[in-house]
């Protein structure tokens, strides 16, 4: 759940920019997505100035479905961990706004 104010504008653009997009995403966006739950998350923390933070609520309901057999939950865990692998790097190159420094930055991509 998130607060309305923490995600419109720039993080539900970003959020968004995918399925509006002309052109085919990139491998880097491609996999940041598979995780699209944690992306939303993370766009909050990536605006710089805001202070935003998650907090844990253990008595918030949560529902799924699982996957039927192994081989697609083994799927399913595999496009998790790279979506978990991008999304963590995203995140060390956006620490500088999540910690509120104003410094320079150099992508990796």
């Amino acid at each position: 759940m998130y607060r309305w104010e923490a995600i419109d504008g720039e993080p539900l653009d970003q959020f968004f920019k995918l399925i509006n997009a002309q052109q085919e995403p990139t491998c880097w966006e491609a996999n940041e997505y598979l995780v699209e739950d944690r992306l939303l998350s993370t766009n909050v923390y990536y605006q710089k100035g805001k202070g935003y933070r998650t907090d844990y609520v253990p008595q918030a309901p949560a529902y799924t479905d699982a996957p039927p057999t192994l081989e697609l939950l083994l799927k399913q865990r595999r496009r998790w961990s790279n979506g978990f692998l991008f999304g963590e790097l995203t995140t060390m190159m956006n620490a500088h706004n999540i910690m509120g420094f104003n410094g320079q930055t150099h992508s990796i991509i």
